[in-house]
């Protein structure tokens, strides 16, 4: 996506959660200290704002920074079915409950190893059964949650991160 397409694609994301959230771009204005009409060319896509800007509307509209990017990154969800089985999309149901963001930029991969879990991101909901693994990017908002009776238990693995060099010269 060429860069004035993304900042447009964060523009409208702002705008959605503007009127999801019922206000007015002077009401946002006064929110997060900025002026409608400096809110109006984000929302257009006019220009890129800057990080700070970016917190002030995101605290405002009462989200977290990188969900103002969730049009931008896309998730890319993998799912990966025990036994080779077809890996389509299976969406179940939706739920409530806490959604997690642990890590910024990294790909991480949910491992059912027993019972059967719920599993959500990009706003679908996938149904795991021991052996089945999800791979989706940690930016998107995820969550899960038991299926049946018994405790179902998930792994999720992460890359590590490379340790800092600690040779020096002597």
């Amino acid at each position: 996506m060429a860069r004035q397409e993304s900042w447009r694609a964060v523009g409208l994301r702002i705008r959605q959660l503007r009127k999801e959230n019922r206000l007015t771009l002077r009401q946002l204005a006064l929110g997060c200290d900025l002026s409608a009409n400096a809110i109006s060319l984000v929302e257009r896509g006019e220009v890129a704002p800057s990080i700070a800007t970016l917190c002030k509307l995101s605290r405002a509209l009462g989200v977290s920074a990188a969900s103002l990017f969730q049009e931008v990154c896309d998730p890319e969800v993998v799912l990966t079915r025990a036994g080779g089985s077809d890996p389509t999309l299976q969406v179940v149901e939706s739920f409530g409950g806490l959604v997690c963001n642990p890590l910024f930029g990294v790909r991480q991969t949910a491992l059912c190893l027993c019972g059967h879990v719920l599993f959500e991101t990009d706003e679908q909901c996938y149904a795991l059964t021991p052996g089945d693994s999800l791979t989706f990017n940690a930016e998107a908002l995820h969550r899960w949650r038991n299926r049946g009776q018994e405790n179902g238990v998930v792994v999720l693995v992460a890359p590590g991160f490379p340790e800092k060099s600690t040779s020096g010269g002597k």
